[in-house]
């Protein structure tokens, strides 16, 4: 079998894989998938079942293998960060990467499982299912000194020795270890016996897997028979939560992990306290890790209300994202009704405008049927009355003519009144008496409509600068440096004053001098078809003032102060 080098061996399981080391060549491509007994020789992987989403690597979304331990305190499997670590051909070292977790795979009591060893065990072989395939993740780590952590994103630097030399995450591979022995499906091999046979039940104090006959003789002899020896079932029933924690060296796997280089910060074995850590200050695991502990208590009491700060200050904020999306909930509601309630009154207002267009309409054609009528009774009246005395003059003698000129005439200068051809004006027939004029002024206010400002307007009036008066009489006694004012009143082809604003009113103050410097004016449009002018002398002297109305001139006085 192929050797992984694993920190993390339990009892006889370690002797065995070395063993196997030894007898055993190492598998060609071609060869076909070992068998069921060969898996359990190699070390199966544990199945990550649904309870298990601890043990699966947030990278590649399969169990652990070899987890390592970044500065940053996340655990990923050491092909995972290799792959992380070297983004070049990445298609090809991700399928490589998956081969390495998964292995081939065989069918186990039904099951598939994986070749590949994990290396974590309590003394025994166990068989595993397979893990499903994830999706792929993206390598972003552009230097090999320093691995951004695809968790948090910090940009960790890497020991001297690589991805190799970061530490094991011995902690999970503990739990690995527990909740794979506590699992009815894991299939555990007697720790005692050179051969592989299945385990019947474990000793809670030597914690060890026994075979039957192993578990028998446990229990004879002397040093061993007080020791409590459950039934495999049994033992997992109440729970296993301890085994043999033994932690060997990757260069040497045969040796155990006992010595703390202090200068390099890493466990190693004797052997290499003698050959690569030579002349550092290496001390016994218990004496460093009683004063690691201490410093690390110390550094805990400290980060422990940083942490308890931060629980509260997430439950803040858990709490005031409540309130904003409360607060954005009921902002949007009032948007809604608002919007709706405005909609509501535009709709109103539309079908108030189109009943005014309507009503302007039936009003300018019913006067303008009525003209109609009248015209045509005028026209026969007429037509009657010219051929009468057309007739008249031709076919009747003196006397007869003179016998009805005085009623000829009248009507004759009656039908001449009527049309206005005496100077024309309202009564006229021949001119229309109604325009064609119809606006909507769309800028002027057209008032409120449930609290809500309205624009546009209706109006059938057109201005008339003819028409349009100026009051001046407030104006005659302008004063220095005093404010002025006068109105100016727009008005209709009719004399009758609009209704409505938005005229195009123009006011010009100057001095009627050789300077004929300007005074600055202001022209306030009151919406009811008025308009201010207002401005401030700032001199004596005579003024001119000068208005226009859609660009055509009012007439005014000089003004004098």
């Amino acid at each position: 079998m192929e050797v992984d080098h694993v920190t993390y061996i339990f009892g006889s399981f370690s002797r065995r894989r070395q063993a196997e080391v030894v007898r055993t060549p190492k598998k060609l491509p071609s060869d076909p998938a070992p068998t069921t007994s060969q898996q359990r020789r190699n070390g199966s992987r544990m199945p990550a079942g649904s309870g298990d989403q601890q043990f699966l690597c947030p990278l590649c979304q399969r169990q652990f293998t070899e987890p390592k331990v970044l500065p940053c305190l996340h655990s990923f499997c050491t092909a995972c960060l290799h792959q992380l670590q070297s983004p070049c051909d990445s298609n090809i070292e991700l399928a490589s990467l998956r081969l390495a977790h998964n292995g081939p795979k065989v069918e186990v009591n039904g099951g598939s499982a994986s070749s590949t060893g994990s290396g974590y065990s309590d003394g025994s072989g166990y068989e595993s299912e397979v893990r499903s395939d994830s999706d792929s993740w993206t390598p972003r780590n552009k230097t090999l000194n320093l691995l951004a952590c695809p968790i948090c994103g910090t940009e960790n630097k890497l020991p001297p020795g690589g991805i190799a030399a970061l530490p094991a995450d011995y902690m999970l591979q503990h739990r690995m270890v527990l909740a794979t022995l506590n699992r009815e499906s894991t299939r555990l091999l007697c720790d005692l016996c050179s051969t592989d046979i299945p385990a019947a039940s474990r000793c809670t104090d030597c914690l060890l897997s026994l075979c039957k006959f192993c578990s028998e003789a446990h229990q004879r002899q002397l040093v061993t028979a007080d020791h409590e020896v459950l039934a495999l079932h049994d033992a997992r029933q109440r729970g296993i939560t301890r085994v043999r924690r033994q932690a060997m060296c990757p260069s040497h796997p045969e040796l155990e992990l006992q010595l703390f280089c202090a200068p390099c910060g890493q466990v190693v074995c004797r052997e290499c306290c003698l050959l690569a850590h030579r002349g550092h200050a290496c001390d016994t695991a218990v004496r460093a890790a009683d004063v690691y502990a201490h410093s690390m208590r110390d550094a805990l009491e400290r980060a422990r209300p940083v942490a308890e700060d931060a629980v509260v200050n997430l439950d803040r904020l858990r709490h005031l994202e409540q309130r904003i999306e409360l607060q954005c909930s009921q902002v949007r509601d009032e948007v809604d009704q608002f919007i709706d309630s405005y909609i509501s009154a535009l709709e109103e207002h539309r079908r108030s405008l189109q009943m005014q267009v309507q009503e302007a309409r039936e009003s300018k054609l019913r006067m303008v049927h009525g003209q109609q009528l009248e015209l045509e009774r005028h026209l026969e009246d007429t037509r009657n009355a010219v051929s009468f005395a057309e007739n008249l003059l031709s076919e009747s003698s003196d006397i007869e003519l003179l016998s009805l000129v005085v009623p000829v005439l009248h009507r004759l200068e009656r039908c001449c009144t009527a049309v206005g051809s005496g100077g024309g004006g309202a009564n006229n027939l021949l001119e229309p008496r109604v325009s064609e004029c119809l606006q909507f002024l769309r800028s002027e206010t057209a008032g409120k409509l449930k609290d809500y400002s309205l624009f546009g307007i209706i109006t059938t009036q057109t201005i008339s600068h003819q028409y349009c008066t100026l009051n001046i009489e407030s104006l005659m006694d302008v004063c220095q440096h005093q404010k002025a004012e006068t109105m100016v009143v727009t008005r209709d082809a009719d004399g009758r004053p609009l209704r409505h604003g938005g005229e195009k009113v123009v006011a010009e103050v100057w001095y009627k001098d050789t300077s004929h410097r300007k005074v600055p004016v202001k022209v306030t449009d009151q919406q009811d078809g008025t308009y201010l002018i207002s401005f401030v002398p700032d001199t004596s002297g005579n003024l001119s003032l000068s208005v226009s109305v859609q660009g055509k001139p009012i007439k005014v006085k000089h003004l004098k102060q």
